[in-house]
């Protein structure tokens, strides 16, 4: 009697496009007698674990890959003899795999197959009980895996990434046929896929006979960086499927004129910097980017993005003259960057609701009534602007020395911004600040149990400051009511 022991064996391990990480897997299954073994044996299957549960099933199989190990012939039959004492049961033959790293019996590693008899019918084929043993070869480095960094300068250098999954290392392009570069197959990178020159490095990009004008990778899911830079002749970027990449940096590519990522979920960098001819960014499944920099983009006038997006460190979105950056504002308010935000010097005719760029002021006891809004707008402007939030909404006065006390502290200890307006104004008569909206009997300017101004402040005499602004200290300067600035609101 023969019993087959069913073992799974994961010879490798790769981060790609077949879902997250996948094994190539092998099956031994008994083989019963047919086409393919005369006498019975024993087929060795396999495949990836495309489903990531560890066994292969049999859709998972590829069976253009399935071996056979066959039983040999049986021998003649000899005459009967005497009947004799019943003789001791028989033994089950066993298979067992096991990895196997790369080396003399394979080159790219696999898996051993191991058969015998269990003598000691203990369920376990142990190493004495072994008679047989084979060997079943990964190809896949071969096949589908590339091990170090490429420079592609002509066709020769192409060639070696046909049929390539993934690139363990860098490939820096500089050579495309006809002008176009598709790596049908590649998709995955361990280093970084370069076209130009890397953060913006030294010298310019080198130039083949034949230049990169079109790049395609539709397989393309992973990458440690991205870096397209100053090379003009590029004018089609085709990365349908790149979900994600260390760095994203896109930087004086004044061929293209769209940037679409459609998949890219996460990334620490995305830079898209000085790209005179880009009118359009499309980013619309990124959740998470460290930092997030859109910067003197000439033409730029859209970027599409989650408003759920959100930016943990850095968030730069300035000189992009045609963009309406409210979408930057509504950013800023979701994830609040602990390095800091700048967003200014763009579309100068913007206009951005409350709801994308003011929001409650929360995790200040006290404060319940005032917001927080992200645009800078002169003082006149905003207080404009926050009569848009609510009826009676006006930029924000305070009604009680215990309020003034919760907001300043707030603003020196970093909770709320600061360098922004607050609603006192001397304008109607110099030297005497009132508040512009609320009608509070409660004035903070003269309480001489607060601090309200800052040393020295206010020190304007000529009627050329005479809008409040607070300081990163908690206290008060008078600013020029014409500087556009961020503001407080507050509703009754």
């Amino acid at each position: 009697m023969m019993r087959t022991l069913f073992v799974v064996a994961a010879v490798m391990v790769v981060a790609g496009c077949r879902g997250s990480a996948e094994a190539l897997l092998v099956r031994v299954d008994s083989e019963t007698a047919g086409d393919n073994c005369a006498q019975g044996g024993v087929a060795i299957r396999t495949g990836y674990d495309t489903n990531n549960s560890q066994t292969l099933d049999d859709s998972e199989i590829d069976a253009s890959k399935t071996k056979y190990v066959c039983n040999g012939a049986s021998g003649t039959s000899g005459q009967p003899g005497a009947q004799g004492d019943a003789g001791v049961s028989g033994h089950n033959s066993l298979n067992k795999v096991t990895a196997e790293a790369a080396g003399l019996n394979c080159e790219n590693g696999g898996s051993k197959i191991e058969t015998g008899v269990d003598l000691d019918d203990n369920g376990t084929l142990d190493a004495g009980e072994v008679t047989a043993t084979s060997y079943v070869c990964s190809q896949s480095a071969a096949e589908d895996y590339y091990f170090g960094d490429i420079t592609i300068r002509s066709d020769d250098d192409l060639a070696e990434l046909a049929g390539k999954r993934v690139l363990f290392g860098s490939i820096v392009i500089e050579h495309a046929t006809a002008g176009d570069l598709t790596l049908a197959d590649l998709e995955a990178v361990t280093g970084d896929v370069v076209l130009g020159t890397v953060n913006g490095g030294e010298g310019p990009a080198l130039r083949a006979l034949t230049p990169v004008r079109e790049l395609h990778l539709p397989k393309l899911a992973s990458a440690a960086g991205l870096y397209l830079n100053d090379y003009p002749e590029l004018t089609v970027l085709d990365l349908p499927v790149l979900a994600r990449a260390g760095e994203v940096r896109i930087e004086y590519m004044s061929g293209l004129t769209t940037i679409s990522l459609p998949q890219l979920k996460r990334t620490n960098t995305l830079s898209v910097r000085q790209n005179d001819t880009v009118a359009s960014v499309n980013l619309p499944m990124l959740t998470v980017s460290r930092v997030f920099e859109i910067e003197y983009n000439d033409v730029l006038a859209s970027v599409t993005v989650l408003s759920t997006l959100a930016v943990l460190d850095e968030l730069d979105v300035y000189g992009n003259e045609l963009l309406n950056d409210c979408f930057a504002h509504a950013l800023q308010l979701n994830a609040a960057p602990r390095w800091g935000t700048d967003i200014y010097d763009n579309l100068p005719t913007a206009t951005c609701t409350a709801a994308q760029v003011c929001a409650p002021v929360t995790g200040v006891m006290g404060l319940s009534d005032f917001y927080q809004c992200n645009n800078r707008l002169a003082f006149a402007a905003a207080q404009t602007f926050c009569a848009t939030i609510a009826t009676g909404a006006s930029l924000a006065w305070f009604e009680s020395a215990a309020e003034w006390t919760a907001f300043s502290s707030a603003v020196y200890d970093g909770q709320l911004f600061s360098d922004a307006w607050i609603g006192y104004s001397d304008q109607a008569t110099e030297g005497t600040w009132v508040a512009s909206g609320g009608g509070s009997t409660y004035d903070p300017v003269t309480d001489t149990t607060i601090t309200f101004w800052a040393p020295g402040e206010p020190n304007d005499t000529t009627h050329g400051e005479n809008a409040a602004q607070i300081h990163w200290s908690g206290r008060v300067n008078d600013g020029n009511a014409m500087d556009a600035m961020r503001f407080y609101c507050r509703v009754p």
